[in-house]
Protein backbone atom coordinates (compact mmCIF):
# COMPACT_ATOMS: atom_id res chain seq x y z
CA UNK A 1 0.00 0.00 0.00
CA UNK A 2 1.16 3.50 -0.73
CA UNK A 3 2.89 4.85 2.56
CA UNK A 4 0.64 8.12 2.47
CA UNK A 5 -2.49 9.47 0.77
CA UNK A 6 -5.84 8.27 0.27
CA UNK A 7 -6.37 5.08 -0.69
CA UNK A 8 -9.52 2.75 -2.22
CA UNK A 9 -11.16 -0.44 -0.37
CA UNK A 10 -12.05 -2.25 -3.85
CA UNK A 11 -14.09 -4.93 -1.82
CA UNK A 12 -15.84 -2.35 0.37
CA UNK A 13 -14.73 -3.82 3.68
CA UNK A 14 -13.58 -0.82 6.08
CA UNK A 15 -10.73 -2.78 6.88
CA UNK A 16 -8.15 -5.68 5.64
CA UNK A 17 -8.36 -9.35 7.03
CA UNK A 18 -5.24 -10.65 8.80
CA UNK A 19 -4.13 -14.56 8.54
CA UNK A 20 -0.97 -16.66 8.70
CA UNK A 21 1.14 -17.75 5.70
CA UNK A 22 3.49 -21.26 5.87
CA UNK A 23 6.73 -22.51 3.53
CA UNK A 24 6.13 -25.65 2.05
CA UNK A 25 8.63 -27.42 -0.44
CA UNK A 26 7.82 -29.73 -2.99
CA UNK A 27 10.79 -32.47 -3.61
CA UNK A 28 11.76 -35.77 -4.25
CA UNK A 29 14.80 -38.11 -4.37
CA UNK A 30 15.39 -42.03 -6.00
CA UNK A 31 18.26 -43.67 -4.85
CA UNK A 32 19.50 -47.55 -5.55
CA UNK A 33 19.93 -48.76 -2.33
CA UNK A 34 20.94 -52.09 -2.74
CA UNK A 35 23.51 -52.50 -5.96
CA UNK A 36 22.57 -54.66 -9.32
CA UNK A 37 25.74 -56.23 -10.92
CA UNK A 38 26.00 -54.44 -14.09
CA UNK A 39 27.59 -56.98 -16.11
CA UNK A 40 25.80 -60.57 -17.70
CA UNK A 41 28.27 -63.00 -18.01
CA UNK A 42 27.93 -67.08 -17.63
CA UNK A 43 28.82 -66.60 -14.03
CA UNK A 44 26.12 -63.32 -13.25
CA UNK A 45 22.75 -64.40 -15.01
CA UNK A 46 20.82 -62.72 -13.01
CA UNK A 47 20.58 -59.71 -10.33
CA UNK A 48 18.04 -58.22 -7.48
CA UNK A 49 18.60 -54.27 -6.37
CA UNK A 50 16.46 -52.32 -3.96
CA UNK A 51 15.48 -48.45 -5.12
CA UNK A 52 14.02 -46.29 -3.04
CA UNK A 53 11.61 -43.54 -4.21
CA UNK A 54 11.26 -40.52 -1.29
CA UNK A 55 9.22 -37.55 -0.91
CA UNK A 56 11.50 -34.97 0.56
CA UNK A 57 9.30 -32.39 0.51
CA UNK A 58 7.61 -31.01 4.28
CA UNK A 59 4.40 -31.60 2.45
CA UNK A 60 2.08 -34.85 1.88
CA UNK A 61 1.88 -35.63 -1.77
CA UNK A 62 0.81 -38.06 -4.57
CA UNK A 63 3.68 -39.58 -6.47
CA UNK A 64 4.45 -41.95 -9.48
CA UNK A 65 7.13 -44.23 -9.73
CA UNK A 66 8.43 -45.86 -13.01
CA UNK A 67 11.62 -47.72 -15.20
CA UNK A 68 12.27 -46.18 -18.36
CA UNK A 69 15.44 -46.68 -20.41
CA UNK A 70 18.02 -43.93 -21.44
CA UNK A 71 20.05 -43.39 -24.84
CA UNK A 72 22.43 -46.15 -25.45
CA UNK A 73 20.65 -48.88 -24.29
CA UNK A 74 21.05 -51.85 -27.08
CA UNK A 75 17.19 -52.59 -27.72
CA UNK A 76 17.52 -56.44 -28.52
CA UNK A 77 19.36 -56.84 -25.30
CA UNK A 78 16.54 -55.00 -23.67
CA UNK A 79 13.78 -57.19 -25.10
CA UNK A 80 15.27 -60.71 -23.56
CA UNK A 81 16.04 -59.38 -20.30
CA UNK A 82 13.10 -60.61 -17.86
CA UNK A 83 12.69 -58.37 -15.02
CA UNK A 84 10.03 -58.47 -11.95
CA UNK A 85 9.33 -55.30 -9.83
CA UNK A 86 7.50 -55.85 -6.23
CA UNK A 87 7.32 -53.38 -3.66
CA UNK A 88 8.66 -54.17 -0.18
CA UNK A 89 8.79 -52.75 2.90
CA UNK A 90 13.10 -52.26 3.06
CA UNK A 91 15.33 -53.04 0.48
CA UNK A 92 17.19 -55.11 2.46
CA UNK A 93 14.68 -57.65 1.82
CA UNK A 94 16.03 -57.51 -2.11
CA UNK A 95 18.54 -60.12 -1.99
CA UNK A 96 19.00 -62.89 -4.63
CA UNK A 97 17.31 -65.26 -2.55
CA UNK A 98 14.00 -63.26 -2.11
CA UNK A 99 11.04 -64.95 -3.54
CA UNK A 100 9.23 -62.85 -6.30
CA UNK A 101 5.38 -63.11 -5.05
CA UNK A 102 2.96 -63.66 -7.02
CA UNK A 103 1.65 -59.82 -7.43
CA UNK A 104 4.94 -58.74 -8.54
CA UNK A 105 4.61 -56.70 -11.95
CA UNK A 106 6.45 -58.63 -14.42
CA UNK A 107 7.94 -58.27 -18.26
CA UNK A 108 10.92 -57.96 -20.16
CA UNK A 109 12.82 -54.29 -19.88
CA UNK A 110 11.60 -53.28 -22.95
CA UNK A 111 7.70 -53.69 -21.84
CA UNK A 112 8.73 -52.32 -18.22
CA UNK A 113 9.74 -48.92 -19.90
CA UNK A 114 6.78 -48.33 -22.09
CA UNK A 115 4.39 -49.87 -19.20
CA UNK A 116 2.33 -47.29 -16.91
CA UNK A 117 3.88 -45.89 -13.79
CA UNK A 118 2.94 -46.98 -10.39
CA UNK A 119 1.01 -44.32 -8.41
CA UNK A 120 0.29 -43.40 -4.79
CA UNK A 121 0.28 -40.80 -2.08
CA UNK A 122 3.38 -39.93 0.37
CA UNK A 123 3.41 -37.52 3.21
CA UNK A 124 6.11 -35.40 4.09
CA UNK A 125 9.17 -37.72 4.17
CA UNK A 126 7.74 -40.84 3.58
CA UNK A 127 9.53 -43.40 1.32
CA UNK A 128 8.27 -46.12 -1.32
CA UNK A 129 10.77 -48.97 -1.91
CA UNK A 130 10.65 -51.84 -4.36
CA UNK A 131 12.88 -54.41 -5.37
CA UNK A 132 14.06 -55.24 -9.01
CA UNK A 133 15.11 -58.33 -10.06
CA UNK A 134 16.84 -59.14 -14.08
CA UNK A 135 18.16 -62.02 -15.65
CA UNK A 136 19.14 -62.82 -18.95
CA UNK A 137 19.85 -66.41 -20.62
CA UNK A 138 23.16 -65.74 -21.83
CA UNK A 139 23.39 -69.66 -23.23
CA UNK A 140 20.95 -68.29 -25.64
CA UNK A 141 21.64 -64.47 -27.19
CA UNK A 142 21.69 -64.83 -30.99
CA UNK A 143 22.03 -61.61 -32.74
CA UNK A 144 23.17 -59.91 -29.80
CA UNK A 145 27.10 -58.49 -29.93
CA UNK A 146 29.31 -59.41 -26.66
CA UNK A 147 29.51 -55.69 -25.11
CA UNK A 148 25.81 -54.62 -25.94
CA UNK A 149 24.41 -51.81 -22.55
CA UNK A 150 20.92 -51.30 -21.32
CA UNK A 151 20.56 -47.98 -19.04
CA UNK A 152 17.74 -48.91 -16.97
CA UNK A 153 16.30 -45.37 -14.76
CA UNK A 154 13.88 -45.56 -12.31
CA UNK A 155 12.05 -42.41 -11.89
CA UNK A 156 9.67 -40.74 -9.13
CA UNK A 157 7.50 -37.88 -9.07
CA UNK A 158 5.68 -35.76 -6.50
CA UNK A 159 3.19 -33.65 -6.73
CA UNK A 160 1.13 -30.98 -4.56
CA UNK A 161 -1.99 -29.97 -5.87
CA UNK A 162 -2.17 -29.25 -9.62
CA UNK A 163 1.16 -27.25 -10.10
CA UNK A 164 3.73 -28.27 -7.87
CA UNK A 165 5.76 -31.28 -8.40
CA UNK A 166 9.32 -32.46 -8.30
CA UNK A 167 11.14 -35.60 -10.34
CA UNK A 168 14.14 -37.15 -9.42
CA UNK A 169 15.72 -40.66 -10.96
CA UNK A 170 18.67 -42.62 -10.64
CA UNK A 171 19.98 -44.92 -13.39
CA UNK A 172 22.81 -47.72 -14.28
CA UNK A 173 24.80 -48.98 -16.65
CA UNK A 174 24.14 -53.18 -17.34
CA UNK A 175 26.76 -54.80 -20.46
CA UNK A 176 26.08 -58.34 -21.84
CA UNK A 177 29.39 -59.68 -22.10
CA UNK A 178 30.27 -63.19 -24.28
CA UNK A 179 32.06 -65.61 -22.32
CA UNK A 180 31.20 -68.92 -23.80
CA UNK A 181 33.26 -70.57 -26.51
CA UNK A 182 31.47 -72.44 -29.67
CA UNK A 183 30.37 -76.36 -29.47
CA UNK A 184 32.81 -78.31 -31.11
CA UNK A 185 32.05 -79.09 -35.20
CA UNK A 186 31.12 -82.81 -35.49
CA UNK A 187 30.44 -85.61 -38.35
CA UNK A 188 33.94 -83.92 -40.07
CA UNK A 189 35.23 -85.91 -42.84
CA UNK A 190 37.63 -85.38 -45.56
CA UNK A 191 37.67 -86.82 -49.10
CA UNK A 192 39.98 -86.94 -51.79
CA UNK A 193 38.28 -84.09 -54.50
CA UNK A 194 41.91 -84.46 -56.78
CA UNK A 195 45.23 -85.43 -56.91
CA UNK A 196 45.17 -82.21 -54.99
CA UNK A 197 42.67 -81.23 -52.94
CA UNK A 198 40.80 -82.51 -50.43
CA UNK A 199 37.60 -82.00 -49.99
CA UNK A 200 35.97 -81.34 -45.81
CA UNK A 201 32.46 -81.15 -44.50
CA UNK A 202 31.51 -81.28 -40.87
CA UNK A 203 28.19 -80.48 -38.89
CA UNK A 204 27.51 -77.04 -37.84
CA UNK A 205 28.55 -76.08 -34.20
CA UNK A 206 26.33 -73.87 -31.86
CA UNK A 207 27.39 -71.00 -30.17
CA UNK A 208 24.88 -68.73 -27.81
CA UNK A 209 25.90 -65.67 -29.95
CA UNK A 210 26.28 -67.30 -33.15
CA UNK A 211 29.69 -68.89 -34.85
CA UNK A 212 31.34 -66.12 -37.51
CA UNK A 213 33.85 -68.88 -38.73
CA UNK A 214 35.42 -72.24 -38.87
CA UNK A 215 39.00 -72.34 -39.04
CA UNK A 216 40.58 -75.28 -41.04
CA UNK A 217 44.26 -77.01 -39.75
CA UNK A 218 46.15 -79.45 -41.81
CA UNK A 219 48.49 -82.13 -40.09
CA UNK A 220 49.18 -79.76 -36.66
CA UNK A 221 49.70 -76.36 -38.63
CA UNK A 222 50.17 -73.46 -36.29
CA UNK A 223 47.89 -70.92 -38.41
CA UNK A 224 44.83 -71.99 -40.30
CA UNK A 225 45.44 -73.09 -43.81
CA UNK A 226 41.97 -71.10 -44.78
CA UNK A 227 38.90 -69.73 -42.57
CA UNK A 228 34.94 -70.15 -43.90
CA UNK A 229 31.52 -69.08 -42.27
CA UNK A 230 30.43 -72.06 -44.43
CA UNK A 231 30.46 -76.06 -43.34
CA UNK A 232 32.65 -77.03 -46.20
CA UNK A 233 36.02 -76.56 -47.05
CA UNK A 234 38.70 -77.25 -49.62
CA UNK A 235 42.05 -77.90 -49.23
CA UNK A 236 43.71 -77.07 -52.60
CA UNK A 237 47.05 -77.37 -51.46
CA UNK A 238 46.81 -80.92 -50.57
CA UNK A 239 49.55 -83.34 -52.17
CA UNK A 240 49.16 -86.21 -54.07
CA UNK A 241 48.77 -89.48 -53.20
CA UNK A 242 49.55 -87.81 -48.78
CA UNK A 243 47.39 -88.52 -45.93
CA UNK A 244 46.46 -85.57 -43.73
CA UNK A 245 44.83 -85.04 -40.36
CA UNK A 246 42.99 -82.36 -40.19
CA UNK A 247 41.27 -80.12 -37.44
CA UNK A 248 38.30 -77.69 -37.85
CA UNK A 249 37.68 -74.88 -34.84
CA UNK A 250 34.27 -73.10 -34.08
CA UNK A 251 35.04 -68.95 -34.16
CA UNK A 252 32.68 -66.20 -32.49
CA UNK A 253 32.48 -63.09 -32.57
CA UNK A 254 34.42 -62.21 -29.77
CA UNK A 255 37.61 -64.83 -31.00
CA UNK A 256 36.12 -67.36 -28.10
CA UNK A 257 36.99 -70.87 -30.05
CA UNK A 258 35.60 -74.46 -30.00
CA UNK A 259 37.24 -77.74 -29.23
CA UNK A 260 38.60 -79.15 -32.63
CA UNK A 261 37.21 -81.48 -34.80
CA UNK A 262 39.84 -83.88 -36.17
CA UNK A 263 39.72 -86.12 -38.72
CA UNK A 264 42.12 -88.13 -41.21
CA UNK A 265 42.01 -87.29 -44.97
CA UNK A 266 43.16 -90.67 -46.15
CA UNK A 267 44.87 -90.57 -49.33
CA UNK A 268 47.09 -93.34 -48.96
CA UNK A 269 46.07 -96.20 -51.44
CA UNK A 270 47.21 -99.78 -49.71
CA UNK A 271 50.12 -101.66 -50.50
CA UNK A 272 50.37 -103.99 -53.72
CA UNK A 273 48.95 -107.49 -52.16
CA UNK A 274 50.96 -110.62 -52.17
CA UNK A 275 49.33 -113.34 -54.57
CA UNK A 276 49.53 -117.08 -54.15
CA UNK A 277 47.50 -119.90 -55.38
CA UNK A 278 47.56 -122.78 -52.69
CA UNK A 279 45.37 -124.93 -55.05
CA UNK A 280 43.61 -125.98 -57.82
CA UNK A 281 40.97 -129.01 -59.23
CA UNK A 282 39.66 -129.36 -62.29
CA UNK A 283 37.46 -125.78 -62.17
CA UNK A 284 38.84 -124.41 -58.59
CA UNK A 285 41.76 -121.96 -58.02
CA UNK A 286 41.95 -121.15 -54.49
CA UNK A 287 43.90 -117.92 -53.98
CA UNK A 288 45.70 -116.36 -50.57
CA UNK A 289 46.45 -112.27 -50.05
CA UNK A 290 47.30 -109.92 -48.37
CA UNK A 291 47.97 -106.01 -48.47
CA UNK A 292 49.09 -103.57 -45.67
CA UNK A 293 47.40 -99.78 -45.22
CA UNK A 294 48.14 -97.10 -43.04
CA UNK A 295 44.27 -97.15 -41.81
CA UNK A 296 43.49 -100.96 -42.96
CA UNK A 297 42.27 -102.71 -45.94
CA UNK A 298 38.83 -102.26 -46.24
CA UNK A 299 37.86 -104.85 -49.20
CA UNK A 300 40.00 -107.06 -51.67
CA UNK A 301 38.85 -107.53 -55.50
CA UNK A 302 39.96 -110.44 -57.42
CA UNK A 303 40.12 -110.50 -60.77
CA UNK A 304 40.29 -113.64 -63.66
CA UNK A 305 41.90 -112.86 -67.15
CA UNK A 306 41.15 -108.85 -66.08
CA UNK A 307 37.69 -108.90 -65.15
CA UNK A 308 36.84 -108.85 -61.79
CA UNK A 309 35.07 -111.96 -60.62
CA UNK A 310 34.46 -111.10 -56.65
CA UNK A 311 35.28 -108.85 -53.69
CA UNK A 312 35.70 -109.58 -49.93
CA UNK A 313 35.74 -107.93 -47.04
CA UNK A 314 38.98 -106.75 -45.57
CA UNK A 315 39.21 -109.35 -42.83
CA UNK A 316 39.32 -112.42 -45.50
CA UNK A 317 42.45 -113.23 -47.09
CA UNK A 318 41.62 -116.13 -49.25
CA UNK A 319 38.65 -116.86 -52.01
CA UNK A 320 38.44 -119.85 -54.03
CA UNK A 321 37.21 -119.53 -57.63
CA UNK A 322 34.55 -122.72 -58.61
CA UNK A 323 34.81 -121.04 -62.16
CA UNK A 324 37.36 -122.14 -63.57
CA UNK A 325 37.48 -122.94 -66.68
CA UNK A 326 39.50 -124.88 -69.38
CA UNK A 327 42.95 -123.14 -69.99
CA UNK A 328 45.06 -121.17 -68.17
CA UNK A 329 44.17 -118.43 -66.49
CA UNK A 330 45.74 -115.15 -64.72
CA UNK A 331 44.90 -113.95 -61.54
CA UNK A 332 45.36 -110.49 -59.85
CA UNK A 333 44.01 -109.10 -56.53
CA UNK A 334 43.59 -105.29 -55.61
CA UNK A 335 43.04 -104.39 -51.99
CA UNK A 336 40.83 -100.79 -50.97
CA UNK A 337 40.33 -98.88 -47.74
CA UNK A 338 37.04 -97.43 -46.32
CA UNK A 339 38.42 -94.03 -48.11
CA UNK A 340 37.97 -95.63 -51.66
CA UNK A 341 41.61 -95.69 -52.25
CA UNK A 342 42.97 -98.64 -54.01
CA UNK A 343 46.02 -100.47 -54.71
CA UNK A 344 48.03 -101.36 -57.58
CA UNK A 345 47.00 -105.04 -59.02
CA UNK A 346 49.13 -107.87 -57.64
CA UNK A 347 51.51 -109.67 -59.62
CA UNK A 348 49.43 -112.08 -61.11
CA UNK A 349 49.40 -115.92 -60.83
CA UNK A 350 48.29 -118.58 -63.13
CA UNK A 351 46.13 -121.29 -62.84
CA UNK A 352 44.93 -124.34 -65.01
CA UNK A 353 41.35 -125.47 -65.91
CA UNK A 354 40.05 -128.67 -66.91
CA UNK A 355 38.49 -129.04 -70.31
CA UNK A 356 34.53 -129.24 -69.72
CA UNK A 357 33.26 -132.49 -71.34
CA UNK A 358 30.69 -132.53 -73.66
CA UNK A 359 30.75 -128.61 -73.70
CA UNK A 360 30.77 -126.11 -76.57
CA UNK A 361 33.42 -123.41 -76.62
CA UNK A 362 34.05 -120.61 -79.13
CA UNK A 363 38.01 -120.10 -80.48
CA UNK A 364 38.19 -116.58 -79.25
CA UNK A 365 41.69 -114.66 -81.34
CA UNK A 366 44.16 -113.64 -78.23
CA UNK A 367 45.03 -110.33 -80.33
CA UNK A 368 41.94 -109.64 -81.86
CA UNK A 369 39.05 -110.88 -79.91
CA UNK A 370 37.31 -112.53 -82.55
CA UNK A 371 36.08 -115.72 -83.06
CA UNK A 372 36.88 -118.64 -85.30
CA UNK A 373 33.61 -119.24 -87.25
CA UNK A 374 33.32 -122.74 -88.46
CA UNK A 375 32.90 -123.31 -92.29
CA UNK A 376 30.22 -124.83 -94.17
CA UNK A 377 31.76 -126.95 -95.60
CA UNK A 378 35.70 -126.87 -95.86
CA UNK A 379 37.68 -129.10 -97.60
CA UNK A 380 41.65 -129.70 -96.80
CA UNK A 381 43.84 -126.63 -96.83
CA UNK A 382 41.10 -124.45 -96.74
CA UNK A 383 40.42 -121.21 -95.02
CA UNK A 384 38.54 -121.09 -91.48
CA UNK A 385 37.38 -117.17 -91.18
CA UNK A 386 37.77 -115.12 -87.90
CA UNK A 387 34.34 -112.50 -87.10
CA UNK A 388 32.79 -110.34 -84.36
CA UNK A 389 32.51 -113.05 -81.43
CA UNK A 390 28.22 -113.58 -81.32
CA UNK A 391 26.01 -114.89 -79.04
CA UNK A 392 25.97 -119.03 -78.78
CA UNK A 393 22.17 -118.82 -80.45
CA UNK A 394 24.36 -117.89 -83.18
CA UNK A 395 25.16 -121.94 -84.18
CA UNK A 396 28.19 -121.06 -86.43
CA UNK A 397 31.15 -119.95 -83.73
CA UNK A 398 30.72 -123.07 -81.30
CA UNK A 399 33.08 -126.08 -81.01
CA UNK A 400 32.12 -129.37 -79.19
CA UNK A 401 34.46 -130.86 -76.67
CA UNK A 402 34.59 -134.00 -75.26
CA UNK A 403 37.09 -136.52 -73.12
CA UNK A 404 38.36 -139.16 -74.66
CA UNK A 405 40.78 -140.48 -72.18
CA UNK A 406 42.70 -139.36 -69.35
CA UNK A 407 43.61 -136.25 -69.67
CA UNK A 408 43.41 -136.53 -73.79
CA UNK A 409 40.84 -133.96 -75.06
CA UNK A 410 39.37 -134.64 -78.47
CA UNK A 411 37.50 -131.51 -79.83
CA UNK A 412 34.68 -131.64 -83.21
CA UNK A 413 34.15 -128.82 -85.00
CA UNK A 414 30.18 -128.61 -85.54
CA UNK A 415 27.32 -126.47 -85.67
CA UNK A 416 25.37 -127.05 -82.51
CA UNK A 417 22.25 -126.28 -84.71
CA UNK A 418 19.57 -129.29 -84.04
CA UNK A 419 18.50 -127.90 -87.87
CA UNK A 420 21.43 -127.92 -89.97
CA UNK A 421 23.52 -130.58 -88.34
CA UNK A 422 26.26 -129.24 -90.02
CA UNK A 423 29.50 -130.41 -89.15
CA UNK A 424 33.23 -129.80 -90.08
CA UNK A 425 33.93 -132.23 -92.81
CA UNK A 426 38.06 -133.00 -94.31
CA UNK A 427 37.44 -133.39 -98.21
CA UNK A 428 34.69 -135.70 -98.74
CA UNK A 429 35.44 -138.09 -95.55
CA UNK A 430 32.13 -138.55 -93.83
CA UNK A 431 33.43 -138.56 -90.30
CA UNK A 432 34.32 -134.71 -88.24
CA UNK A 433 37.11 -134.19 -88.28
CA UNK A 434 38.80 -134.46 -84.51
CA UNK A 435 40.52 -131.38 -82.73
CA UNK A 436 42.89 -132.61 -80.04
CA UNK A 437 46.00 -131.21 -78.37
CA UNK A 438 47.28 -135.14 -77.77
CA UNK A 439 45.40 -137.15 -79.97
CA UNK A 440 47.00 -139.29 -82.48
CA UNK A 441 45.72 -138.99 -85.96
CA UNK A 442 45.17 -142.03 -88.31
CA UNK A 443 44.03 -143.06 -91.32
CA UNK A 444 44.32 -139.74 -92.87
CA UNK A 445 42.39 -137.76 -90.98
CA UNK A 446 42.38 -134.17 -91.23
CA UNK A 447 43.55 -132.68 -87.30
CA UNK A 448 42.94 -129.19 -85.68
CA UNK A 449 46.21 -129.61 -83.34
CA UNK A 450 45.98 -127.47 -80.25
CA UNK A 451 48.90 -126.51 -78.85
CA UNK A 452 48.91 -124.74 -75.36
CA UNK A 453 51.29 -121.70 -74.51
CA UNK A 454 52.04 -120.22 -71.64
CA UNK A 455 49.47 -117.76 -71.22
CA UNK A 456 46.85 -120.27 -71.53
CA UNK A 457 46.55 -119.65 -75.21
CA UNK A 458 46.14 -122.07 -77.92
CA UNK A 459 48.42 -122.22 -81.69
CA UNK A 460 46.14 -123.99 -84.17
CA UNK A 461 47.92 -126.53 -86.91
CA UNK A 462 45.86 -128.28 -89.51
CA UNK A 463 47.74 -131.90 -89.84
CA UNK A 464 46.92 -134.30 -92.54
CA UNK A 465 48.55 -137.65 -91.98
CA UNK A 466 48.47 -141.10 -93.93
CA UNK A 467 46.90 -141.89 -97.16
CA UNK A 468 43.37 -143.18 -96.13
CA UNK A 469 44.92 -146.55 -97.80
CA UNK A 470 44.15 -145.12 -101.50
CA UNK A 471 47.33 -143.80 -101.98
CA UNK A 472 46.42 -140.73 -104.15
CA UNK A 473 49.05 -138.80 -102.69
CA UNK A 474 47.14 -135.09 -102.06
CA UNK A 475 49.37 -133.87 -99.35
CA UNK A 476 49.63 -136.49 -96.53
CA UNK A 477 51.80 -135.55 -93.56
CA UNK A 478 51.63 -131.46 -94.45
CA UNK A 479 51.21 -129.55 -91.02
CA UNK A 480 50.50 -125.95 -91.22
CA UNK A 481 49.42 -123.04 -88.55
CA UNK A 482 46.42 -120.93 -88.47
CA UNK A 483 48.29 -117.80 -89.56
CA UNK A 484 47.25 -114.03 -90.73
CA UNK A 485 48.25 -112.41 -93.43
CA UNK A 486 47.28 -108.75 -94.35
CA UNK A 487 43.78 -107.86 -93.94
CA UNK A 488 43.35 -111.13 -92.33
CA UNK A 489 45.26 -109.64 -89.12
CA UNK A 490 42.29 -107.81 -88.65
CA UNK A 491 39.92 -110.09 -88.07
CA UNK A 492 39.46 -111.69 -91.84
CA UNK A 493 40.48 -114.98 -93.36
CA UNK A 494 42.83 -117.28 -91.21
CA UNK A 495 44.80 -119.41 -93.64
CA UNK A 496 46.09 -122.56 -93.30
CA UNK A 497 49.34 -122.37 -95.04
CA UNK A 498 52.83 -122.28 -93.97
CA UNK A 499 53.21 -118.91 -91.75
CA UNK A 500 55.36 -116.50 -93.71
CA UNK A 501 58.29 -115.24 -91.93
CA UNK A 502 58.31 -112.73 -89.27
CA UNK A 503 54.25 -112.98 -89.12
CA UNK A 504 52.97 -114.04 -85.73
CA UNK A 505 51.52 -117.09 -84.71
CA UNK A 506 48.25 -116.49 -84.23
CA UNK A 507 46.96 -117.91 -80.57
CA UNK A 508 43.53 -118.38 -79.17
CA UNK A 509 41.34 -118.88 -76.12
CA UNK A 510 38.71 -121.11 -75.52
CA UNK A 511 35.59 -119.48 -74.25
CA UNK A 512 33.33 -121.85 -72.63
CA UNK A 513 29.81 -121.26 -73.95
CA UNK A 514 26.26 -122.78 -73.85
CA UNK A 515 24.60 -123.00 -77.05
Amino acid sequence: MPGAGTYALWNGVAAAKAGAITAATVSASVTIAQPFDTVFTSGHTSTTGGVVATNTGNVGTTFSSSVGLAAGTSPALAAVIPVSVWPVASVTACTTAATVPAGAVTGTLAMLALAAPTTGFLVAGASYAFCVRESMDVTSAPGIASGSVVNPVFTATVTAGTVWSSTAAAGLAQTFVDDIAPSAPTGLTGRSGSTSSVALSWTAATDNVGVVAYDVYRSGTSAPIGSTAATSFTDAGAAASTSYTYSVVARDAVGLTSPAATALADRTAPGTPTLTLTGTTGSTATLSFSAADNVGVSAYTVSRDGTAIATVGGATTTYTDTGLTVGVHRYTVTASDAAGNVSAPSAPVSAAGSYASGSWYQLVNAASGRCVTVPSPIANGGVLTQSACAGPASGAQEWLLTTSSGTTATVTSALPSLVTGQYLWAGARTAPVAVTSSRTATNGSTLWTFTVQADGSFTIANTITGDNGNGNGNGFGNTTTLCATGAAAGGGQLTTTTCTAGVSTQSFFLRQVTP
